[in-house]
């Protein structure tokens, strides 16, 4: 429903759907999002045949954010079918949203080493002079087109361009290429930045670098390594990636999990997702998109994500906007804040605005107030 400021989403819509799923039900939750999701595809195809391409854009764009959402906890068994052949159908709805927007949408493919990623080159007019442009990319577990509804529409609102993408671990590329996230983002964002540099319609001296959640942390590694950005925005981020995975667990498995084996491992987080309800989704998912297949394994890996000793290198202004009440990533934002050398800004939402909770989802129009402000003061 934090989508419906951008035209992701209608509350009675959300509110029917849910009201059809049992509490737990994971196979309910995915075949009530699914009807709700073919039902306003439906319409939206409807209203393209009576030649009312407003409406068709508005329900193609529900119907995308529907399909993502009906998706989202399928992957903890990652040869489901289903996991493909539904996000088709997101992708699928968006781009034919895109062929309806009054500005330009263009999907775009960036090459990367042996492959290319995806992406949208979002336009803020119809003329082709340079203009200042955000970098935008997935965190852990959203998708490139759900980037339309957490900021890209509100960037080309506030005129600029933005340029939205998924790397490794994100999207089409964990789905169809399988590429798993890395650790050295800054390797993801070069060939990125080049593409853009390369554009007429860029000013490739105002490059503006957006991570949300797990993107957080990305993006501050890339920036730290990589200095062409004018601006850097860390929004509701991830500092240390180990650090995050262990508060899932309760204090007393925290401790044993951090000094245990990898056998004693798999045995902990194996007994928490076949008992907590929930983990095995949101675990699953995380081997999923890091491209392991046992627990230990995985911790290995998270290991690799953090911004310690990372962080002092970024030059370029930075925002940092946490939430007061952060259910997911609680006081990740201080600590990059406090380890943070260059120009920088700490913005925290707090409850009595109802922005409180993670990326401030159900207060996106009051957060994007706030960050366009701080970033027309440098761009």
């Amino acid at each position: 429903m934090g989508h419906t400021v951008y035209g992701g989403a209608d509350i009675g819509e959300c509110l029917a759907t849910a009201s059809r799923i049992e509490d737990g039900n994971y196979e309910q939750w995915y075949a009530e999002w699914r009807k709700t999701s073919d039902r306003l595809r439906h319409h939206a195809d409807e209203s393209m045949n009576n030649g009312n391409a407003i409406s068709a854009r508005q329900a193609y764009l529900r119907a995308s954010n529907y399909y993502r959402n009906a998706e989202f906890f399928l992957h903890s068994n990652p040869s489901d079918p289903r996991i493909l052949e539904t996000w088709r159908q997101s992708e699928s709805c968006f781009r034919n949203a895109a062929k309806l927007s009054e500005l330009p949408i263009e999907p775009v493919e960036i090459t990367y080493e042996k492959t290319t990623l995806p992406g949208y080159f979002y336009r803020c007019t119809l003329d082709t002079q340079p203009r200042p442009t955000i970098i935008f990319f997935p965190g852990f577990d959203s998708t490139l087109e759900e980037l339309h509804f957490f900021g890209a529409a509100a960037a080309v609102m506030q005129g600029y361009h933005c340029l939205t993408f998924a790397g490794p671990g994100q999207g089409a590329v964990i789905r169809q290429q399988g590429l798993s996230f890395r650790p050295d983002w800054e390797n993801v964002l070069a060939p990125v930045v080049d593409y853009l540099q390369a554009r007429c319609d860029v000013d490739a001296q105002s490059l503006i670098l957006f991570g949300q959640s797990f993107g957080g942390l990305l993006a501050i590694r890339a920036a730290a390594y990589d200095h062409r950005f004018s601006a850097c925005i860390f929004h509701g981020g991830m500092f240390d990636m180990y650090e995050s995975f262990l508060e899932l667990f309760p204090p007393d498995l925290r401790s044993k999990i951090a000094n245990s084996d990898d056998t004693a491992i798999d045995f902990i987080v194996g007994n928490v997702m076949e008992s907590v309800p929930g983990a095995k989704a949101r675990l699953g998912h995380g081997f999923y998109v890091m491209g392991t297949t046992s627990a230990a394994e995985t911790v290995a890996k998270l290991r690799q994500f953090t911004l310690e000793d990372i962080a002092n290198q970024v030059t370029c202004p930075t925002l940092v906007i946490d939430g007061a009440e952060d259910s997911l990533l609680p006081n990740q934002g201080q600590k990059l804040f406090d380890r943070l050398t260059c120009s920088k800004d700490y913005l925290l939402f707090s409850a009595e605005d109802g922005a409180a909770e993670h990326c401030q989802i159900g207060a996106l129009a009051l957060c994007h107030e706030k960050l366009f402000n701080w970033l027309k003061k440098y761009i």
